[in-house]
């Protein structure tokens, strides 16, 4: 049991320096939009065949503000900037974020 916990702990210290080291290469990522939404994008694949995803759906009961503060996530394929896909489903752009999202870097 002991085995277990310890390849936990070093895990999750292995996965905070993963991030934080990302954090630093690019320290604008919670602020910064992709371009052009990645082609494996669920949230781009999900609209072009008319699929309705459950969790976006629940997303939907937050208002935008909350959302661009909250909930815009790292891109999971380019993970130096907020996802595309996600962002435009939410109508939320730099401009935006600029006013009403989270204005701190990840350092």
């Amino acid at each position: 049991m002991e085995t277990d916990f310890n390849f936990i702990k070093k895990s999750m210290k292995a996965h905070v320096k993963a991030f934080d080291d990302k954090s630093l290469k690019y320290p604008n990522r919670k602020v910064e939009i992709h371009k052009v939404s990645c082609k494996n994008c669920p949230t781009v694949i999900n609209k072009r065949f008319g699929i309705t995803d459950p969790e976006m759906e629940d997303t939907r009961v937050y208002s935008k503000e909350y959302i661009a503060k909250n909930i815009v996530f790292q891109c999971g394929w380019r993970t130096s900037k907020l996802c595309k896909g996600f962002c435009d489903e939410f109508e939320i752009d730099e401009e935006y974020l600029q006013v009403h999202g989270n204005k701190t870097t990840t350092t």
